[in-house]
C-alpha cells in the first residue's frame, strides 16, 4: 500500500458509495487516472446508517442516492481494492460537528439530546467569562443557523453542537465514528480543522497561551495519536497553522489546503501567499506532504466558484493552471473527478440534476483535461532501478550527476544564443538536490548570462510543467570560466523523468557530451541516421524559464552542453 508521502497523483471521489455510476466505471476512472489516494472516498457528516434498509421508508431513498451507509462503503472498498490493491481510500469526520442525536457507530449506544448537549464546548469550564449558550449561539451565527441579536435556544435549536474535544466522552465518540470507517476499509482520515476549537478559544481569550487553547491542542494531537493506533494515516487542514505556530500539530502525516475563490475566478496563483504557506508549513511540520482541493461547503467555497463561475474552458485552463503551480511548489493538487457540493442553490448542476461537482457531466466536461494531467504526471516510460539509483549523497562539492551517460571522456560544445538546451535527468529513487551548476569552458565575449532550471516530463518525453526556475550565472568571459553553481532547494520524486535546461543570452563554451556517450533516450528518426536523438532545443528569446515547456523543439543529434545537479540527499 502507498503512504501519503508516495502520493503523486490524488482525486477527489465524494462518494465512491453514491449512486451516481456503477462501482466498475468508478474503478475506471480511477485507474485511467492511476489515482493512488482518494480524497473523501467517505465523509462522515451525520450518523451513518449500517444499511438503507434499517431506515425509515422515507429515508431510504436518500439514503441509497448517497449511498451513505456502511454496507454500501464496505462493498465499494471491496470492488475498489480488488482492482486497485495499493490505493488509500480516504474517509473523514468533523471536528466542529456533534449531531444532537447520535451514536456510537461500534457500539451502537445512542445519545441523547440531553448527553450530547454535556460533550458540548462550555468556555465556562476554564473560568471563561462567556456561557455555554452564547458560545454555542455565536457558532450557529456563524454558520448561519441563527441571526445575530435574534431570541435562539441552542440546545434544541441547533443543527449541530460545536463539541469539546477535551470531553473524555466525547472523545470515545469521535473514535467510534473515525474506527467504523477503518473496519471496512478506509486507509487515511482526514479530520475537517482539528484545530478549530484551540483557534476559537485563542479569539475569545486573546491569549494562545490559554489554558483552553492548550487543552484543545493536546486533545487534538492525542485524538490523532490513537487514529496512528489502528493503523491508519491522518490529514487535517494547515489553515490554522498559518495563523499561528501555536497550532500546529506535530504529528500529522499530511496537512490539506485549498486556492481562494479569488485565485480561481482570476486564473491566477498568487505565488507571494503560497510561497508563505509553503514556508510556514516547513517550518512547522517538516517536509511533510502538502495537499490542495478545492474546499466546499453551503456557503460560498472554491468548489462552488470553480463550477459555477467559470466557463468549461476556463475551469479547464485553471485546472492546467493549479496543477503545474501545484507541481513546482513540491505540492500535490487533488483532481475533482467527483463529488463535493456546490453551495447551497448552485445554478448549474451535474447533468442537470445533482447538486455534487462531476467532471463527467456535460455542464462541466472537465475529466479529459484531469486524465491528462493526472496521466502526465507519471511518464509512461518504465525507468526502473539502474545505476542511476546509486548516487553519493551529502553535501561534498565533487559529485555532481547530470544526463544518462556512458562514461566515456567528455568534451565542449557551445550554446547557441536564445535557444533553450534541455537534457534528460532520471531518478529512480527520491532525491533532494542544493546545487545545479554548469562548467564553462569559453565565456562569451561581452556581458552574458546563462538560466538554468528543471521541467518534469510530461509522459510523452518531452518536458513540460516547469519545476525551478534557479536563476542565473555570469556566461561572460569577463567572468572567468570554470565551475558555475546556483544554491538551490528542490525535491525530485522517484520514477520519474525530470528535463535539464540551460539557456543564454550569449554562446558560451561549455563542458558537453559527445553524441557516442550519450544514451539515445529520443531514438531515430524515421531516415535512420547515424547519429540518434539526445535532448531537445527550441528558440526561446533569453527570459525567466516559460511555463510549460515551449513546444516544437528541434531534436539535439550533436554533442549536448551538460547541465549538473548536487544531492543533498
Amino acid at each position: 500500500m502507498h503512504t501519503l508521502k508516495e502520493v503523486k497523483i490524488a482525486s477527489q471521489y465524494r462518494s465512491t458509495t453514491d449512486g451516481m455510476r456503477f462501482l466498475t466505471s468508478t474503478v475506471s476512472l480511477l485507474k485511467e487516472t492511476k489515482t493512488q489516494y482518494i480524497n473523501l472516498g467517505f465523509a462522515r457528516v451525520k450518523p451513518v446508517a449500517e444499511k438503507c434498509s434499517d431506515l425509515p421508508l422515507a429515508d431510504q431513498a436518500t439514503c441509497n442516492t448517497r449511498g451513505y451507509s456502511f454496507e454500501r462503503l464496505a462493498n465499494a472498498v471491496s470492488v475498489i481494492k480488488t482492482s486497485i490493491p495499493d490505493i488509500i481510500i480516504g474517509g473523514s469526520v468533523s471536528s466542529e460537528f456533534l449531531n444532537p442525536e447520535c451514536r456510537n457507530e461500534e457500539t451502537g449506544e445512542a445519545f441523547t439530546k440531553d448527553q450530547t448537549w454535556n460533550m458540548a464546548l462550555d468556555p465556562g469550564k476554564w473560568g471563561i467569562p462567556t456561557t455555554k449558550e452564547d458560545f454555542q449561539t455565536s457558532v450557529a451565527v456563524s454558520h448561519g443557523w441563527a441571526v445575530q441579536g435574534q431570541p435562539y435556544d441552542p440546545k434544541n435549536q441547533m443543527l449541530y453542537y460545536f463539541p469539546d474535544q477535551s470531553n473524555a466522552d466525547y472523545q470515545k465518540l469521535f473514535l467510534s465514528w473515525v474506527k467504523r470507517q477503518i473496519d471496512y476499509g478506509i486507509t487515511s482520515i482526514l479530520i475537517d480543522i482539528n484545530t478549530k476549537q484551540a483557534r476559537l478559544m485563542a479569539q475569545l481569550t486573546g491569549d494562545v497561551n490559554h489554558i483552553s487553547v492548550k487543552a484543545a491542542l493536546a486533545a487534538a494531537s492525542e485524538i490523532v495519536d490513537d487514529i496512528h493506533n489502528y493503523g491508519v494515516e491522518v490529514i487535517s487542514w494547515a489553515t490554522d497553522i498559518l495563523l499561528s505556530s501555536s497550532f500546529a500539530m506535530k504529528n500529522l502525516d499530511a496537512v490539506m489546503t485549498t486556492p481562494s475563490t479569488q485565485e480561481i475566478e482570476t486564473l491566477t496563483m498568487d505565488d507571494v501567499k503560497w510561497n508563505a504557506y509553503i514556508l510556514a508549513i516547513k517550518q512547522q511540520l517538516g517536509n511533510v506532504p502538502i495537499f490542495v482541493m478545492f474546499d466546499q461547503g453551503p456557503d460560498y467555497r472554491p468548489l462552488e466558484a470553480f463550477g459555477q463561475k467559470l466557463t468549461i474552458d476556463q475551469a479547464n485552463q485553471f485546472l492546467r493552471i493549479i496543477d503545474s503551480f501545484c507541481k513546482a511548489k513540491g505540492m500535490v493538487f487533488i483532481y475533482p473527478i467527483h463529488g463535493g457540493i456546490m453551495g447551497s442553490a448552485p445554478a448549474v448542476k451535474s447533468y442537470g440534476t445533482y447538486n455534487w461537482y462531476d467532471s463527467l457531466a456535460p455542464e462541466f466536461n472537465t475529466y479529459d483535461t484531469i486524465k491528462q494531467l493526472a496521466q502526465a504526471t507519471i511518464p509512461s516510460v518504465n525507468i526502473g532501478d539502474d545505476i542511476h539509483s546509486y548516487r553519493i549523497t551529502g553535501v561534498t562539492t565533487d559529485r555532481f550527476y547530470t544526463t544518462p551517460l556512458s562514461g566515456a571522456t567528455l568534451t565542449t560544445a557551445g550554446l547557441v544564443a536564445n535557444t533553450m538546451v534541455a537534457i534528460p535527468f532520471i531518478t529512480p529513487n527520491t532525491i533532494n538536490l542544493d546545487e545545479i551548476a554548469i562548467n564553462i569552458t569559453a565565456g562569451t565575449a561581452g556581458a552574458s548570462s546563462t538560466r538554468l532550471g528543471i521541467y518534469i516530463d510530461n509522459g510523452n518525453l518531452y518536458p513540460g510543467s516547469l519545476i525551478l526556475d534557479a536563476g542565473t550565472v555570469d556566461s561572460s568571459a569577463a567572468g572567468g570560466g570554470g565551475v558555475k553553481t546556483i544554491i538551490i532547494n528542490q525535491k525530485l520524486i522517484k520514477s520519474t523523468l525530470y528535463w535539464l535546461v540551460a539557456v543564454s543570452d550569449g554562446t558560451p563554451g561549455l563542458r558537453a557530451a559527445s553524441i557516442a556517450a550519450t544514451l539515445p533516450i529520443l531514438g531515430y528518426p524515421n531516415t535512420l541516421p547515424t547519429t540518434p536523438g539526445v535532448g531537445y532545443a527550441p528558440a526561446f528569446i533569453f527570459a525567466p524559464l516559460p511555463d510549460p515547456f515551449p513546444a516544437g523543439a528541434n531534436t539535439i543529434s550533436t554533442n549536448i552542453p551538460l547541465i549538473y545537479v548536487r544531492l543533498l540527499t
